[in-house]
């Protein structure tokens, strides 16, 4: 018998035992096997106290349970849109990784010294719910914090070169973009981004431009899944010294493209200020989905349907 077989074997009858004790835990003594929750929702987390709450009256903890409801709805409502397959349009999300630090090494004297951080921004071709992502929907944007801060200008500019240049032709034959990301407001939830996307309007005219925002706590994105990929990847290797070596692993996951070599910034906050009132009719940092195409800004999803069917 081959090895293999004998190592299949082995698993069978290691979870045939397994198995039982696992039914006995959770259904005779109510234990569950999983990892803690990590980044919870802070909305979530208050409802839940609240309602169990001994000093409200019935009437407040329905109040707080009937809140508690249209929270989880609204969150179940983007993830509906997100997964949704709209045909003749292009979706894109995108986010920042958490900082990489140059050197990464186990050396004590170079942890404690002061490290360059690497940036990576990611734009990730979604293709529906539960599909899977492929090397070419991934675009991994990277730059030093020597060479520029991670400020709005830079994720316009790099989302500007995603679009233009790396998707040029989907985004020309898309009638409509959908984009997802967090609500950072330095970063992806201001006016240079805006600006930035009624820039490409003016290159394809008749393209309809949407900008969703996930409820705070509850923003998991397609691009998350890219970022755990890249993070267990590196968390296996000791010593990582040079750029080009993280270079060098993200081209295992996607298109790596370097900022002054492939791609360049723009000054979107300075050049939004001759033609962007400085008083407006909405807030911004309000706004849960803005559609370009109308001018209409959205401040709840459950209203969406209602304002713009």
């Amino acid at each position: 018998m081959c090895t293999r077989c004998m190592s299949s074997l082995r698993l069978r009858a290691m979870l045939k035992q397994a198995i039982p004790s696992i039914i006995l835990f959770s259904k005779e003594f109510n234990l569950g096997f999983g990892h803690p929750a990590t980044d919870a929702c802070a909305d979530c987390a208050k409802y839940k106290i609240r309602i169990t709450d001994p000093n409200l009256t019935d009437t407040e903890k329905r109040m707080e349970s009937a809140s508690f409801i249209l929270h989880r709805r609204r969150v179940c409502v983007f993830y509906e849109m997100l997964g949704r397959v709209v045909e003749g349009h292009l979706t894109l999300c995108f986010d920042m990784i958490q900082n990489l630090v140059l050197p990464k090494t186990a050396i004590g004297q170079a942890y404690y010294s002061r490290q360059m951080y690497l940036y990576l921004f990611g734009v990730v071709v979604h293709q529906g719910e539960n599909s899977c992502q492929s090397k070419d929907d991934v675009h991994l944007y990277v730059w030093q914090e020597n060479e520029a801060s991670k400020d709005s200008n830079m994720i316009a500019s790099a989302l500007n070169d995603c679009l233009k240049v790396q998707l040029q032709g989907k985004v020309s034959r898309s009638r409509g973009l959908r984009l997802f990301s967090d609500s950072c407001f330095g970063q992806n939830k201001n006016m240079s981004m805006v600006s930035m996307l009624m820039e490409l309007r003016q290159l394809f005219p008749n393209l309809g431009i949407e900008h969703t925002f996930p409820v705070r706590g509850h923003s998991y994105l397609p691009a998350d899944r890219v970022f755990g990929r890249i993070e267990q990847k590196i968390r296996k290797m000791d010593t990582i010294l040079l750029p080009q070596e993280y270079h060098a692993i993200l081209q295992q996951f996607g298109n790596v493209h370097v900022y002054g070599t492939d791609w360049d910034v723009f000054d979107y906050r300075e050049a939004s200020k001759d033609y962007v009132k400085a008083q407006r009719s909405f807030k911004i940092s309000e706004a849960r989905m803005l559609d370009l195409s109308t001018n209409k800004v959205c401040k709840d999803y459950l209203q969406w349907g209602v304002l713009f069917s």
